[in-house]
């Protein structure tokens, strides 16, 4: 009975120990997953020590030793100061917006000042021609044909002076045979008081009848010579005088002729130009300011100022300069966007606009444009403006709070209020 009992006994120990071996294998193999475990773990806790010490070493290197709140301190310094500068860079765009206008008066008036020198042209040559007609010359050909050159000038010159000595040897030679006739008359009046008329006298009387020939030729040529220098400082005047006039009328024919190479012609349409150019270089300074807003990666630029036409710089492909014809549906609803709200701040200059409609155009924008265009007319929202806007985008619907349903109705351009717009007044 001892036996059976033990026996038992040690069946049930036995199974006991098996139970406890499968117990121990299994505690074993939770102990290898537990150590398997522990070693990722001490790998994934040495990644993160690596981390974190790369993470501490970049703050450092960023902020260094300055606390979270030092941050943010100097974060809202930055941020005033930034506000500070888009304060200032408001009052120079006010500054330049005046400077701007005074350049449109100063168009204004150069435009006067155009006409009036024009009319004052005509009135210069009105009396040029009436000057030429009055002088020698037939046409203002001839005239200028007539001109001296600096050779001929210096020749005349030359010949004046020349002259001037001749008529200065013949006075000396006058006054040298003026004073021999003297002599001899006083020689001749003693012999005839002497009663001595003899062959001496007689060829003294030839002498001085020879003389006094010599003196009335020289006499004439003088006069000649006089009349020579006369006429020719005469004509000297005459000449200094007309190149007087012909220089102040070059000056005002100069000034015209260049005033009419910056903005003259015949239709007026190079002044349009001119003007519309300015005007079209401030639109696109004004819409570059909604695209920044819109989408920082475009920007617009004018071609130049003679056939008004734009085109688009890419600044996300190193400023590559694209035709506008080249931007897709939604970029160019977003270029289309900032250009209508710049001519509403160009043409706000004077008078206040404070609403905005846009139809439809949103059909052709992806999720991310859309999203974009519908910031930048929340933003036109909460600075004071009132969007309109009409379409059948389901976001746009879901978007927009304030609506006005309609449907369509039967036949071409019928349509109705939903029912929940429609008023139906008492009185009726």
């Amino acid at each position: 009975s001892q036996y059976k009992k033990n026996i038992e006994l040690q069946h049930q120990v036995s199974e006991k120990l098996a139970k406890v071996e499968q117990d121990l294998a299994v505690a074993k193999s939770n102990q290898q997953s537990i150590d398997n475990n522990y070693q990722s773990i001490s790998e994934e806790k040495d990644k993160l020590v690596k981390k974190l010490t790369g993470l501490q070493q970049q703050r450092i290197e960023l902020v260094g030793e300055k606390s979270i709140n030092e941050i943010r301190e100097k974060i809202s310094l930055d941020k005033a100061a930034i506000y500070q500068k888009v304060l200032a860079e408001q009052s120079v765009f006010e500054q330049l917006k005046q400077v701007h206008q005074e350049l449109v008066g100063k168009i204004s008036t150069n435009k006067q000042q155009l006409e009036e020198s024009e009319t004052r042209l005509k009135l210069v040559q009105q009396q040029w021609q009436e000057v030429l007609a009055a002088s020698v010359f037939d046409d203002e050909k001839t005239f200028t044909s007539a001109l001296m050159s600096s050779a001929e000038k210096q020749k005349l010159q030359v010949l004046a002076q020349s002259l001037k000595e001749q008529n200065q040897q013949a006075n000396t030679l006058i006054n040298q045979h003026t004073q021999q006739i003297e002599v001899l008359e006083n020689e001749t009046k003693l012999l005839k008081e002497a009663g001595v008329l003899t062959f001496e006298l007689m060829e003294i009387e030839h002498q001085l009848s020879a003389i006094t020939e010599q003196i009335k030729q020289g006499q004439i040529q003088q006069g000649q010579l006089n009349q020579q220098l006369t006429n020719n400082q005469q004509q000297r005047l005459k000449q200094a005088e007309i190149l007087s006039k012909i220089t102040e009328q070059q000056l005002d024919v100069d000034d015209l002729a260049y005033l009419n190479g910056l903005i003259g012609s015949a239709t007026g349409d190079k002044f349009r130009r001119f003007a519309q150019g300015l005007t079209l270089v401030h639109l696109v300074h004004l819409a570059n300011i909604q695209l920044s807003r819109l989408h920082a990666r475009y920007q617009l630029q004018c071609q130049n100022k003679e056939n008004l036409a734009l085109e688009v710089i890419d600044t996300w492909q190193a400023d590559n300069v694209r035709d506008t014809k080249t931007l897709s549906g939604g970029e160019s609803f977003l270029v289309s966007l900032a250009l209508a709200l710049a001519l509403s701040d160009l043409a706000s200059a004077k008078t206040s606009i404070d609403s905005l409609f846009l139809d439809e155009g949103f059909g052709t924008l992806d999720n991310d444009t859309l999203e974009i265009a519908l910031d930048a007319l929340d933003n036109l929202n909460a600075n004071g403006k009132m969007i309109g806007v009409i379409s059948h985008v389901d976001t746009l619907k879901e978007r927009i709070g304030v609506q006005i349903k309609v449907h369509k109705k039967s036949g071409l351009g019928f349509s109705e209020l939903d029912k929940q717009f429609v008023f139906v007044s008492d009185d009726i």
